[in-house]
């Protein structure tokens, strides 16, 4: 079914995403907290052991364990937005089959993303099969590489977007797949891109602006704190996201739920 009448102002649905986390802001900030803990415990421990293999899966698992708490909060916040309920332990949640199938479609969106892109770095590659050779070659001559790289990262940002309804499909239950997805936001990628940017924009911004004044000063006090701060950040932007994308869900839901009653109020 198209969702071509479904109409929503980015703006307004953005302030009411940051609505949704300052209202779970508690529970957002246990799940972040813990997940970010183990992830620094785990960093620690590597990191003094001095052995570089140790240290090389520290960094790893950190990463690792940042993701799944910037998933935790985005699941926590979309749920809100859908009115389902989620465990407040973190250890809950990891237990929670929901929570894993809820990560799998995230990660199914990001490989199909990520594919897309591949496929236009490979035919970039095939054009010049010699890397180093870029130094070389004119301008004239590498404009149709850089146009199709730059065609490449359109394309794998526009499949991440048309992707972004497959992770709250599975809060209510439903089948999921890039397909329903993309069908889904038929129509109304540029309203659901605007809402995203408003989103994380200025988060990304804050980001950027805390790293690089810590990089400037070059104090180790203040690189710790900017770390910190981009962490914080980071979390809040993944929970606003989730929240983000659990009310267009919400109100994709609502409108074919009231077209279905209409289709069979007409047949009968």
């Amino acid at each position: 079914m198209s969702a071509s009448r479904i109409e929503f102002n980015p703006l307004d649905i953005s302030r009411e995403a940051y609505r949704i986390v300052a209202a779970e802001k508690t529970k957002l900030l246990f799940a972040g907290g813990v997940f970010y803990l183990f992830a620094c415990l785990l960093l620690f421990f590597t990191k003094v052991s001095g052995d570089k293999s140790l240290m090389a899966m520290g960094d790893y698992g950190y990463s690792a364990a940042m993701f799944l708490g910037c998933q935790a909060v985005a699941m926590i916040a979309c749920a809100k937005a859908l009115g389902v309920e989620t465990p407040f332990l973190p250890s809950a949640l990891l237990g929670d089959r929901t929570f894993w199938r809820f990560v799998a479609a995230t990660l199914a969106g990001t490989a199909v993303a990520f594919l897309t892109g591949l496929a236009f770095l490979i035919v970039a590659a095939v054009i010049v099969p010699d890397p180093k050779a870029l130094t070389s070659i004119s301008q004239p001559e590498i404009a149709p590489v850089l146009a199709i790289l730059g065609v490449g990262a359109l394309a794998a940002g526009w499949v991440a977007l048309k992707a972004t309804l497959m992770a709250p499909a599975i809060l209510l239950g439903e089948k999921v797949s890039v397909r329903a997805s993309w069908r889904r936001t038929r129509r109304m990628e540029f309203r659901l891109l605007a809402a995203l940017v408003l989103t994380a924009a200025l988060l990304i911004v804050l980001q950027s602006l805390s790293r690089g004044y810590a990089s400037y000063v070059g104090s180790p006090e203040l690189q710790v704190l900017a770390a910190l701060f981009s962490t914080v950040v980071r979390l809040i932007q993944s929970a606003a996201c989730g929240a983000l994308a659990g009310l267009v869900f919400a109100r994709l839901a609502t409108f074919e739920r009231a077209a279905a009653t209409v289709a069979v109020s007409r047949e009968g």
